[in-house]
């Protein structure tokens, strides 16, 4: 796979201007030089094989060469919601939940959470969104959205979406897709919510189960936020039927 880059404009013009990142990335890093076949993508979908048109310091361009056919989207969409973990495991777990498919990624509020990202830390969360895409040919961003309460992400959730909650206390992962299928769950949209190390509080795993979440148990051992993610993206993505 040639080395990708992000391109988020119309791939309607044959010759496309990088951003100052990009062709620095492009330049310093990769040391591409006016010839050679790079690929681009718009974060929306789409992505271009393309060759360097020109290289300069702080600015380079590529010639769009042919389009790919652009994949239809993931299914089931999966938005994911979690505490946020301290440190660089935010980076880990955004980059992993860009890698394994998530459509989105929610950071939530929650009782016994111990970090709330501000802005500066949700704009460099989403450059890792960009890192994981041009890494693993993902073509469509994660979203990344504002922080929210429980009461509020849940309330929202429930109304359009499958939500499954991951809690010790819940029931085997098998058992709990057995359930979904047999409800005839909507399996276009699945909404999934990990907490904080201390674990959601009483009152919120209730009201989660009075809005018709399903509660699943990730195996015996306690899991970190950012491993509970990854075991419950992977776990809805392999699951035969969804």
């Amino acid at each position: 796979m040639p080395d990708r880059f992000y391109a988020p404009v119309s791939f309607d013009a044959s010759l496309i201007e990088l951003s100052r990142d990009e062709s620095q990335h492009l330049a310093g890093v990769l040391r591409k030089s006016p010839g050679d076949v790079v690929e681009v993508f718009d974060g929306q979908g789409n992505a271009a094989e393309a060759v360097v048109q020109s290289v300069g310091k702080r600015s380079a361009s590529v010639r769009i060469l042919w389009l790919h056919p652009t994949a239809p989207a993931a299914s089931p969409r999966i938005e994911l919601a979690t505490a946020v973990p301290k440190g660089d495991r935010a980076n880990w777990l955004i980059e992993k939940a860009t890698e394994l498919g998530a459509a989105t990624w929610t950071p939530l509020r929650l009782t016994r959470s111990v970090v709330d990202p501000g802005d500066g830390k949700l704009d460099k969360l989403r450059q890792t969104v960009i890192a994981a895409c041009k890494q693993s040919g993902r073509n469509q961003l994660m979203q990344i959205n504002a922080t929210r309460t429980w009461t509020d992400w849940l309330g929202e959730a429930a109304r359009i979406r499958t939500v499954v909650i991951a809690h010790p206390a819940g029931t085997d992962a098998n058992e709990t897709l057995r359930r979904m299928a047999a409800a005839s769950v909507n399996q276009h949209a699945i909404a999934i919510a990990i907490g904080p190390e201390g674990g959601f509080a009483d009152v919120e795993i209730a009201a989660a189960v009075e809005a018709g979440a399903h509660v699943v148990n990730l195996g015996p051992n306690v899991l970190r936020i950012e491993t509970a993610a990854v075991a419950a993206l992977a776990w809805l993505r392999l699951s035969t039927g969804l």
